[in-house]
């Protein structure tokens, strides 16, 4: 669902020149099926990053909605993370 999100605030923005698609060079004017496939994978690998705790910067928020929607994810990331080991 990250993934799915991350790449709906794209759409929503109608992947205006400074949202996270554009800036990672993956949006297309004349974008295909297979194109659509590609933005979700790099949007499932961003999701993993960050849920990991990983998080290796070559994908970054650039509008407010996107910076607010990763403040929330690394919150539910490390929540998730702390949960399990506290489990152990």
């Amino acid at each position: 669902w990250n993934a799915c999100t991350w790449m709906l605030i794209a759409n929503l923005q109608d992947f205006n020149s400074d949202s996270w698609i554009n800036q990672a060079a993956l949006r297309d004017l004349e974008v295909s099926e297979s194109d659509f496939f590609t933005q979700y994978v790099v949007a499932a690998y961003w999701a993993v990053t960050t849920m990991t705790t990983t998080g290796f910067g070559d994908i970054v928020p650039n509008t407010n909605p996107e910076r607010l929607f990763v403040m929330f994810s690394m919150v539910l990331g490390c929540s998730t993370f702390a949960y399990g080991i506290t489990q152990i």
